[in-house]
């Protein structure tokens, strides 16, 4: 019994064992490959792919908690220092919508140029030593040939002081009775408005002007029933004219240059002031007399002078000779006469 029982235990085991080797394992199934026409995107994510994206980098570990008060965004769309996940900003573009580029910075020592606003006239820079522009007069080596421009040329403005002699000329008894030389002094300012290429201006001229002729006492006068001799002449006016300014070698209106430059000009205009003679009786040595009046004075004159840029003032300094004649009543019957003045000119443009 127990043999038959130990036979029948070697006859199973032997065919389970049979039986085992005849079964053939189960084939696993194939690796799914990517769809040929899969494409990787910027953010590791491949489009027609069963596959799940791979990031390159390894996964954030979850912390429970909110985000820390610090973080800071990568260009990748990576938080540092955040427990989220990478998010990724897409921005997508119409067809109607052009990428612009922003324009370098300039390189060192580089010129710039800016442009002028919309709607502004262009004008070309001077160019040294080039020839003359539009608009202006001869370009010099410092490029600022051009000075200030206005709508026909620049205004400038000029103060003077003109002293010198003056002549009384003709047969009347008052200018018999004058001596040979007076003196004349003239303070003033000049407005030229200048051509625009500054070679030329026209001239206004406002002054104050006074005149003093000592006399002689060789003729005798008679005023108001009184025979008197002329002591002296005083003359105060202010006068106002207009001429025309030249200048020879440079535009007139530009200061602070690296030469001088020389001016030609002329101007006419009257005057009206008020003056007095100062007589003495011919019976009372020690006496005197005294008649005030006014009178009108009409004068031409030319001039040349020389001006010397500093800074941006224009220094003057010259001569001009000018020809009076005065209408006066101030003695009775001849009192009316020609005069030349020579004149010294200093002054300052600005």
């Amino acid at each position: 019994m127990r043999g038959i029982r130990q036979w029948l235990t070697t006859a199973a085991l032997v065919a389970g064992t049979s039986s085992a080797a005849a079964q053939r394992p189960a084939s696993l199934p194939p690796p799914v490959s990517d769809f040929p026409s899969a494409t990787d995107l910027p953010g590791g994510t491949v489009v027609g792919s069963s596959r799940a994206p791979a990031s390159p980098y390894p996964p954030p570990a979850l912390v429970p908690g909110s985000d820390p008060a610090i973080a800071t965004a990568l260009p990748s769309g990576r938080v540092v220092g955040s427990n989220r996940a990478p998010v990724a900003n897409v921005t997508i573009l119409s067809p109607a919508q052009s990428m612009t580029t922003a324009p370098l910075p300039p390189a060192a020592a580089a010129t710039v140029v800016v442009p002028p606003p919309a709607g502004a006239p262009t004008i070309a820079p001077p160019v040294p030593n080039g020839p003359p522009m539009p608009g202006c007069g001869v370009p010099y080596p410092g490029g600022d040939c051009c000075g200030p421009v206005g709508a026909n040329g620049p205004i400038g403005q000029e103060v003077y002081l003109r002293v010198g002699a003056n002549f009384p000329l003709g047969n009347g008894l008052l200018a018999r009775s004058l001596n040979t030389a007076g003196l004349t002094t003239q303070i003033g300012g000049r407005s030229q408005f200048f051509d625009p290429q500054g070679d030329a201006a026209w001239a206004v001229d406002v002054h104050l002007q006074y005149q003093y002729n000592n006399a002689d006492a060789q003729d005798t006068v008679t005023f108001r029933g009184e025979p008197v001799f002329v002591r002296d002449l005083h003359r105060w006016a202010v006068g106002l004219g207009g001429g025309r300014d030249m200048f020879l070698t440079a535009p007139g209106f530009v200061g602070g240059t690296w030469d001088a430059n020389f001016r030609i000009g002329w101007d006419v205009g009257a005057r009206w002031g008020s003056g007095h003679v100062d007589l003495t009786p011919l019976f009372e040595p020690d006496g005197y007399r005294r008649h005030q009046d006014v009178f009108a004075q009409t004068f031409a004159g030319v001039m040349a002078t020389m001006e010397v840029p500093v800074g941006g003032y224009t220094w003057i300094c010259g001569g001009r000779l000018e020809w009076d004649y005065t209408f006066s009543d101030l003695i009775p019957k001849g009192s009316s006469f020609h005069e030349i003045n020579t004149l010294v000119v200093l002054g300052v443009r600005y």
